[in-house]
């Protein structure tokens, strides 16, 4: 639970939970903290997930499983890439 309260948060859309979560309910994720999801990695249902290989995420917040889009002919993008540019082949 958050500081002065008795009852745990439930995550918000584009955020994550950044303790353990404390409950499920009806599929609720709820936690004592969050946190916006960063660059890299998308969120869903209070779970951070890192941006799949050969995909890139340059925002926060992202909630699409194929993050922002496709990386850049020429190169290559490991899991949690920022940049469609990440690494030269």
């Amino acid at each position: 639970c958050p500081a002065g309260s008795s009852r745990p948060l439930v995550v918000q859309p584009r955020y994550y939970a950044t303790s353990s979560p404390s409950a499920h309910v009806r599929g609720a994720n709820l936690t004592s903290a969050q946190a916006l999801c960063p660059p890299g990695s998308y969120c869903i249902d209070g779970i951070k997930y890192a941006c799949p290989a050969g995909r890139y995420g340059n925002v926060q917040g992202e909630v699409d499983p194929l993050c922002s889009g496709v990386c850049e002919e020429g190169f290559y993008c490991p899991e949690g890439s920022t940049r469609p540019t990440q690494i030269e082949c």
